[in-house]
C-alpha cells in the first residue's frame, strides 16, 4: 500500500494485478501483467505516492520452467 494510502494494490495467481481506490472504495482497475504461460504475482513495491509499481512474479509453464518476470509500471499512465 502506498504510505500516502490512497490506493491499494492486490496481485494474484492469474497474473493480474487490482488497484482499489481507498477513497472511493471501489476497483481503479486491472493491469494485466503480461506474464506469459498464466504467471502468477508474487510481489509488489510501490512508491510512497503510488504512481509506481514494481511487480514480480513466475509463469506457469510446467516442465521445469520457472520463468520470472519483473516490470514497472506508471500507474497513472497505466503503462510500463
Amino acid at each position: 500500500m502506498a504510505t500516502r494510502a490512497r490506493r491499494l494494490f492486490t496481485g494474484g495467481e492469474d497474473g493480474k494485478v487490482g488497484i482499489f481506490d481507498l477513497r472511493t472504495q471501489r476497483v481503479e482497475s486491472l493491469l494485466e501483467t503480461g506474464a506469459a504461460g498464466g504467471g502468477w504475482v508474487s510481489a509488489l513495491s510501490s512508491d510512497d505516492d503510488g504512481n509506481w509499481l514494481t511487480v514480480g512474479g513466475g509463469s506457469g509453464g510446467g516442465g521445469g520452467n520457472n520463468a520470472g518476470h519483473l516490470s514497472l509500471y506508471n500507474v497513472p499512465a497505466r503503462a510500463v
